[in-house]
């Protein structure tokens, strides 16, 4: 049996995942690489980024969300739709074709930032005013493990066996903590929403939301799950 997940990915008008013959360069439209105030921040996020096409052995990465409510929430339409100019995508594409990485990881290694993200942020900002004494020896934990890593280290912690599954709704992915890749070309029966073809055009609304759902009520045995340092997907 082959088991498929929905996915989305912002690209450029000019872009056609739907062009098998089309040549990806990551390099060329990286706001981050080309575009960002900051020289030394470019340089960091091109060196992250060829370190990457190394391990992988290609340059021809569509990078997705796992959360369509990630995808079109208040900051990705900011970021992508409104300031990019890019349009979204939707794919299905097989779990066997999907490559899983680490979020933590990934942005560690191209900005030099150690920050947490998506659900594990949301427990820990959520529970904090409950649980003092719980989020902040987590806290501590958390900056323990991953401070001080060089790039070798955050490069092979960067790439997961297995999505993490979201622990406040088990049968999905936890999105800002496992993030999803996609090796171009993408075969035309594993795109289901197409922005470029004549009669869909723009297909997706604004969440009007800055969160990806609403919080939840976490108690302090959910708190204690909260990953990262001791990843299930490795």
């Amino acid at each position: 049996m082959r088991y498929y997940m929905l996915l989305w990915t912002w690209q450029n008008k000019d872009i056609s995942l739907a062009d098998e013959n089309l040549t990806l360069d990551n390099l060329k439209h990286s706001f981050y690489v080309n575009k960002h105030p900051n020289p030394k921040n470019r340089e960091k996020h091109r060196i992250a980024y060829e370190i990457i096409f190394k391990i992988l052995g290609t340059d021809q990465l569509v990078w997705c969300f796992t959360d369509y409510a990630d995808a079109v929430s208040n900051f990705s339409i900011q970021e992508f739709e409104k300031y990019y100019q890019c349009v979204l995508w939707e794919l299905d594409i097989p779990e066997k074709k999907i490559i899983w990485y680490c979020q933590v990881a990934w942005n560690a290694l191209r900005s030099g930032e150690i920050k947490m993200y998506g659900e594990v942020w949301d427990i820990f900002d959520s529970s904090r005013p409950i649980f003092p004494k719980l989020t902040k020896k987590y806290d501590d934990d958390f900056h323990f493990y991953w401070s001080g890593k060089n790039a070798s280290e955050l490069s092979s912690l960067m790439f997961l066996k297995k999505p993490v599954l979201d622990l406040g709704f088990p049968n999905s992915v936890s999105s800002g903590c496992s993030g999803a890749i996609v090796i171009h070309p993408v075969e035309k029966n594993h795109i289901k929403r197409n922005p470029l073809k004549k009669g869909i055009g723009k297909w997706w609304t604004n969440s009007n939301s800055d969160f990806r759902r609403p919080p939840l009520n976490y108690d302090k045995e959910l708190v204690k799950k909260i990953h990262c340092c001791q990843c299930p997907g490795r």
